[in-house]
């Protein structure tokens, strides 16, 4: 690819790039309206980034509570680590539910997912139990 520029100044400037597999070969060539140039080449190696999702939560386990009486269920809370990515570096995991809310008397499903900035992520699910009382 070539492409030819010219200024007000009457200087001429010559762009060629070569594309390798992973190399950026740039070639600048610079003339004045008199004819005196000088040539510049840059080699500039090219790395394909691969963008990967943030590592797996891990979820905790979490002990089945009692419910409070009347069976109206029992808060239920739980910790969990921060996901790793390479490219936001720490990220803290989101619950749905939440974690230290009022569950009812059953089992609810809990999703912890960790999203990046690009809009990956990851996800482990887990069981909140809250039993009769």
């Amino acid at each position: 690819m070539q492409k030819t520029i010219v200024s007000h100044s009457s200087v001429s400037l010559c762009v060629e790039c070569s594309f390798l597999l992973d190399h950026l070969l740039l070639c600048v060539l610079v003339q004045t309206h008199v004819g005196l140039s000088s040539e510049y080449t840059f080699d500039t190696l090219v790395t394909k980034v691969v963008n990967t999702p943030p590592s797996t939560p891990l979820c905790p386990t979490v002990d089945p509570v009692t419910s409070f009486g009347g069976n109206i269920g029992n808060f239920v809370s739980w910790s969990i680590g921060e996901c790793t990515d390479a490219e936001d570096s720490s990220i803290i995991p989101v619950c749905d539910p939440p974690s230290g809310r009022l569950f009812s008397v059953g089992s609810t499903l809990v999703t912890c997912s960790c999203t990046d900035s690009s809009g990956l992520s990851s996800e482990c699910t887990f069981n909140a139990v809250v039993t009769g009382g």
